[in-house]
């Protein structure tokens, strides 16, 4: 009995010494991202400020932990040998075809979607004060019931219905609406987004981009492009990388659970000319002048072979800044825009640059974002884009007139 309980006190010492080990040789590998997260966020004044330096420093460790890669494709290679098609309980699931989605048992209502509606609507108001037209764009959930091959009663985080809800309210309120759903009806699922990634596919938004410029002369009255030159996909070259891209959700699963993605880049054949100046997360303003692909493109991200930590999807514009300008050198007399929106939206911004002379963007959730009601206030612009998708309608992501306007 005695040897018993040796052997169990054994077993049980040397896994805490190796946990130990692990945890010091981890603390050693990520103290330099440890530490500048402890530096910048050590000012401490409210409660909330602690909370976010725990999370902070939670984040920081668990991203650089050492071996993370590794970890991530073993748990994601014996979710496999189980047969499963859901992981990390339930974060994510996985369709007849391959297809990530988010997943979730409960689905809280949002009581704030009216008051969203509303925000817009007063940004609409204060646009049109200045002659300006304002659309509020909402491209499809990655989930679709028509599309997602999963069984009936699979706990999938469905987002269409906080979508439709938004859109409704706009309408009510009288903000111009565009459902992007209905626009690529038409565009196989199979096309339209990534396997591994949350974001559609680049020829999907080209497909978007499209049906927009469409939107703007029918409802507007704006010809943008009358002869259907810009719209034509033969006036681009289209570049495919095969088994090239690993999406947010695949560097979450693993390659082995989720696999990789081709990759689609599209460039005009036509010439172009900008300036583009983009807010980095440190605050520091960035200019890029040349072509589309000098300007628009950042094309190392295409020659970089660790999957795992870099996105092809951020190709177009770094994917998504807190503030972006481009100036099109090439059509200085044509209308200028402005674009509240997320990561979804970058790739269709470069498809339309051609047909505007400016194009200025805020990302609301971005660090150090401008505001959003002084921007429009001290600018001029006439047309404006408010465009989300479905899973970032939230308080933040409407971070602009909260408050009735003052007449």
């Amino acid at each position: 009995m005695k040897l018993f309980f040796a052997k169990k006190n054994l077993t049980a010492l040397l896994l805490l010494v190796a946990i130990l080990g692990f945890s010091a040789a981890n603390l050693l590998y990520g103290k330099d991202a440890l530490l500048e997260t402890l530096t910048t966020m050590l000012d401490i004044q409210k409660i909330e400020d602690v909370d976010a330096l725990v999370a902070g420093a939670e984040e920081a460790v668990s991203e650089q932990l050492l071996y993370k890669v590794q970890f991530v494709e073993v748990y994601g290679y014996i979710q496999k040998l189980l047969f499963k098609t859901e992981i990390d309980n339930f974060t994510y699931g996985q369709d007849d075809n391959g297809f990530l989605n988010y997943l979730g048992f409960f689905r809280e209502e949002d009581s704030m979607l009216p008051d969203y509606a509303q925000r817009v609507a007063r940004l609409k108001d204060i646009v049109e004060e200045k002659g300006g037209k304002l659309l509020l764009v909402t491209p499809p959930c990655k989930y679709d019931p028509q599309g997602s091959a999963y069984a009936p009663g699979y706990p999938v985080n469905d987002a269409n219905a906080r979508e439709d809800a938004l859109l409704l309210y706009a309408h009510e309120a009288g903000v111009d609406t565009m459902d992007l759903r209905e626009s690529l009806r038409d565009f196989p699922y199979q096309e339209r987004f990534f396997k591994a990634d949350h974001h559609w596919t680049i020829q999907a938004a080209f497909a978007a981009y499209s049906a927009i410029v469409q939107e703007f002369e029918d409802r507007y009255d704006l010809l943008l492009d009358p002869e259907n030159f810009y719209r034509d996909i033969n006036n681009y070259d289209v570049y495919t990388y095969k088994q090239a891209m690993l999406g947010s959700m695949g560097r979450n699963t693993g390659v082995v659970f989720s696999g990789l993605d081709d990759y689609t880049l599209i460039v005009p054949k036509f010439p172009t000319h900008y300036i583009n100046t983009a807010k980095e997360p440190n605050g520091m303003e960035l200019e890029t002048e040349g072509t589309f692909e000098e300007a628009l493109l950042d094309t190392v991200h295409l020659s970089t072979s660790n999957i795992y930590s870099n996105s092809l999807y951020s190709v177009y514009l770094q994917e998504v800044r807190a503030w972006n300008r481009i100036v099109n050198t090439e059509n200085p007399d044509g209308p200028k825009l402005f674009c509240v929106r997320d990561s979804y939206f970058t790739p269709v911004v470069c498809f339309l640059s051609p047909m505007f002379s400016e194009i200025h963007m805020i990302w609301p959730l971005g660090e150090g974002a401008p505001d959003v009601e002084r921007y429009v206030r001290e600018n001029d612009f006439d047309y404006v884009i408010v465009e989300v998708y479905p899973y970032n309608i939230n308080d933040d992501m409407f971070d602009f007139c909260r408050a009735a306007l003052v007449p």
